[in-house]
């Protein structure tokens, strides 16, 4: 008979292992099903928990709420490669050097076989898109982001200390660059939108050579969205110009949807110009969990036929959990493809 799992309340590992648990159940309201929990074997002589789940999308969930409460209490989350695969994640918690205990993550197989995560006739994955907004004035924000292997976009605000820096940046790691347009929000002058705003004050002209100007300073993006401008998208004879100026560069507009009564996109697709609307903000709450909650519901949106756009913005937040959970998406079958994809 092996050893028990838990030896001694005194044991910090199992203790861990018994907190852990409490965390999972008590949130597992975030979770689709109830995760299952069992003892597995202790093949290095210290207490393992195993917790079993039912979908990719808990299974994203549940492992941010375990390695965020590791870190609470002051553990180090250690990835075992070598005994990972794509239905197991294995962390081993580490203090002082030491390993102490093992938890396991999994999706069982035959719950796999049983229920596909996405169904579709022709096999192919659901197709998402992810823009970081509000890059131009830390280089440190943007070169993580960058180093990230997705094509994840890269919305660069003009006229900023490090703007045309990150727009190499974005050139050499490929990705897609597009110009973050600042726009006069409903708040406007207590919230100031930046340098080079589009104001309800300029005329059609004003606005037409600032957004030359804007585009000129960083040449070679493919397309335009807006930064704040929710009143400023809600005026037609000034969001016009505007995108007279995108048409005729042969660009894309992507309607960030900073307010209810935006009329950007539906007057763009009046023009005839390319354009696409954003679906969702992973980070309006900058809180891990949250970001890891929206993530898995931008690819059930695009999975179900909704909008697969993400607007996303350079939190610390954020970029950990892009760095940590994009490669999941894939098994919860959907691919992240350039913005470009979704604006033609």
């Amino acid at each position: 008979m092996p050893a028990p799992i838990y030896p001694a309340e005194s044991d910090r590992g199992a203790k861990l292992l018994l907190q852990t648990k409490s965390r999972l159940e008590k949130n597992s309201s975030l979770l689709k099903s109830r995760p299952v929990f069992s003892d597995c074997s202790i093949s290095e002589g210290f207490n393992c928990l195993e917790a079993r789940v039912g979908s990719d999308s808990d299974f994203i969930i549940a492992e941010k709420l375990v390695q965020d409460f590791w870190d609470q209490q002051g553990w180090l989350a250690s990835p075992d490669p070598a005994r990972n695969s794509p239905s197991t994640e294995t962390l081993i918690a580490v203090r002082d050097k030491k390993k102490w205990a093992e938890f396991r993550l999994v999706i069982p197989s035959s719950d796999r076989s049983a229920k596909p995560e996405y169904p579709s006739a022709n096999g192919r994955k659901a197709k998402i898109a992810i823009v970081m907004d509000d890059l131009g004035s830390s280089y440190e924000d943007a070169l993580p982001l960058a180093q990230i292997p997705a094509a994840i976009a890269f919305s660069i605000l003009p006229f900023q200390t490090y703007s045309a820096d990150i727009l190499r940046l974005a050139e050499f790691y490929h990705k897609q660059p597009l110009l973050h347009m600042p726009m006069q929000p409903v708040d406007y002058p207590a919230t100031n939108p930046g340098k080079n705003a589009l104001l309800i004050s300029m005329t059609q002209e004003q606005i037409k050579a600032s957004v030359q100007s804007a585009l000129q300073s960083l040449p070679g993006v493919i397309g335009v969205n807006n930064h704040m401008g929710s009143l400023f998208t809600t005026r037609p004879e000034l969001m016009r110009p505007v995108l007279e100026q995108i048409y005729q560069q042969g660009l894309f507009f992507l309607d960030s949807r900073t307010s209810k009564d935006d009329i950007s996109y539906t007057l763009a697709r009046e023009m005839g110009v390319k354009a696409c609307e954003r679906g969702l903000f992973l980070d309006n709450l900058r809180d891990e969990d949250a970001i890891a909650r929206k993530l898995v519901e931008l690819c059930e949106n695009a999975r179900n036929g909704k909008s697969g756009i993400a607007i996303a913005h350079p939190y610390p937040e954020t970029i950990n959990v892009l760095a940590e959970k994009l490669v999941r998406l894939s098994q919860m079958g959907c691919e992240v493809v350039s913005i470009q994809e979704f604006c033609q």
